[in-house]
C-alpha cells in the first residue's frame, strides 16, 4: 500500500488556513495532538495524509468539515491547473470549448 505525503502547507490548508504556530501548538496538545510528521528532511516536514484527516474527523464540527472539504476541492483544481500551466480562465475556456 501507498503512503501519500503531503507537506505542512497542505496540512495548514486542510486544517482551516492555520499559520505555522497554530499547527506547532496543536500538535503539542496534551490530549489528541495533532498527528506529527513522519518525515522530516532538512527543515521540510511530511505528514501521512490519511492520519491528518482521521484527526480533522475528530476534531472539526460538522460544518468545519464542510469547509475543509471545500477547500480541498479548491486545492485539487489548483493543482491540477499548475500541472497543465493553465490559468484558471484557460481553463474555463477549455471546459466550455469542449461542449
Amino acid at each position: 500500500m501507498s503512503t501519500n505525503l503531503i507537506d505542512s502547507a497542505k496540512v495548514m490548508r486542510m486544517l482551516g488556513n492555520c499559520s505555522p504556530m497554530s499547527l506547532r501548538r496543536w500538535m503539542a496538545l496534551p490530549r489528541d495532538p495533532v498527528p506529527a510528521p513522519i518525515v522530516v528532511l532538512g527543515r521540510r516536514r511530511f505528514w501521512e495524509e490519511s492520519e491528518v484527516r482521521a484527526w480533522v474527523a475528530r476534531q472539526a464540527p460538522p460544518e468545519r468539515k464542510e469547509y475543509i472539504s471545500q477547500l480541498e476541492a479548491e486545492f485539487t483544481e489548483q493543482d491540477a491547473l499548475r500541472q497543465y500551466a493553465l490559468t484558471p480562465e484557460e481553463s474555463k475556456e477549455t471546459n466550455e470549448s469542449e461542449f
